[in-house]
């Protein structure tokens, strides 16, 4: 599996607090067959994380460096979860893409937005966007979702919306996108380590495999990460 949303840096935003946790996560990942992480820390200026690309990866660096040195076998890549902002073009031109595959991980949070609009205006500049957990937002409606999808933005649902975890309206907006598969990533946005992200991404690939098939469920979890973020040449 591929974990495609990640607070896994260590001091850089909400998530992981310093590296042993991060540690400590890694190796969570790795004990539940995760191979890959994208450590998506919040570029969200007007939150406070200022975060630039050069900083990020930086801190990746160093994470990497420790894991090696306690044999984790779980391979990091550089990427960010971006907040919708009205100067948004401006703040990605120093924000990475999710390994540098031109497609972008973006929150637009609770605040209504026209997500129709700013997708397209990414686009002609040569972005695809992946909505960060739109089951979270209260004001998106299964049309909407629809609509989007068929416009080209990719979806992301977090894990813990799958097996009985966070608000019941996620839950059950979360449903509904599984059942019509309307999902192109399953991610832990995993912010602690306490919360095992591994762990609950394997009980939720379980379930969507139950859900739906084995096909569907390697899609999501691997398949489609592998092939728009990785280019196909990930094994």
């Amino acid at each position: 599996m591929i974990d495609i949303h990640s607070h896994v840096l260590p001091g850089v935003d909400d998530g992981v607090v310093d590296l042993e946790e991060s540690l400590t996560m890694l190796k969570n990942y790795e004990a539940a067959g995760v191979s890959a992480v994208i450590a998506t820390s919040h570029v969200a200026p007007k939150r406070g994380y200022a975060n630039t690309r050069q900083q990020l990866e930086k801190t990746l660096n160093r994470l990497k460096t420790a894991a090696q040195q306690h044999h984790i076998n779980v391979e990091l890549y550089l990427g960010a979860e971006v907040d919708n902002h009205p100067n948004l073009k401006q703040v990605l031109k120093d924000a990475p893409s999710l390994n540098d595959s031109g497609v972008v991980l973006i929150d637009f949070g609770m605040k209504q937005a026209d997500i129709a609009e700013v997708c397209y205006e990414l686009s002609l500049l040569d972005y695809t966007v992946i909505l960060a957990h739109p089951e979270r937002y209260f004001y998106i409606k299964m049309d909407t979702i629809r609509a989007l999808h068929k416009q080209g933005v990719l979806m992301q649902v977090s894990a813990p919306h799958l097996i009985g975890h966070g608000s019941k309206k996620a839950q059950t907006l979360a449903k509904k996108m599984l059942k019509e598969k309307l999902i192109d990533f399953v991610a832990t946005d995993a912010h602690r380590a306490r919360f095992a992200p591994g762990d609950m991404l394997k009980k939720a690939y379980r379930r969507v495999q139950k859900k739906t098939s084995t096909l569907y469920a390697e899609a999501i979890f691997k398949e489609n990460a592998k092939e728009k973020l990785f280019g196909g040449t990930r094994t």
